[in-house]
């Protein structure tokens, strides 16, 4: 069964005129029009808010920061990458003393063979 859906959107008015510049924003990217709408509406059905999404970001960034910061540990204790700079170790301290709940993000397998593969025993990084 469809539905059909009408609604109208003026100009003038702030919000509507957003939504106008986003709609025209995804259609430019070559989504329709009903996809736009079913996926705006099931992202408010999820109660998922824009500061939830921001948030969600933000915990997936500092979860890829701390295996990059692992990761560079490790490269450090094979002697390829020179030892961390005082803003290093204060960034990595930050980073450690964050508790806040997050998700969790992993690099893929693919990423983290590739950066091992390019680091060579004897070879330095010196930054």
């Amino acid at each position: 069964m469809k539905h059909d859906i009408v609604i109208q959107l003026d100009d003038q008015d702030a919000q509507a005129s957003r939504a106008l510049a986003a709609l025209a924003h995804w259609q430019a990217q070559g989504y329709d029009e009903t996809l736009i709408v079913t996926r705006a509406l099931t992202t408010l059905g999820d109660g998922r808010s824009a500061p939830d999404q921001t948030s969600a970001l933000v915990a997936s960034v500092k979860d890829i920061l701390r295996q990059m910061r692992d990761l560079l540990t490790e490269m450090r204790s094979l002697g390829m990458v020179a030892p961390a700079s005082p803003d290093e170790q204060r960034a990595a301290k930050a980073l450690d003393e964050d508790t806040s709940p997050q998700e969790t993000v992993q690099l893929s397998q693919d990423f983290m063979t590739a950066v091992k593969k390019a680091a060579r025993p004897g070879l330095r990084l010196d930054g």
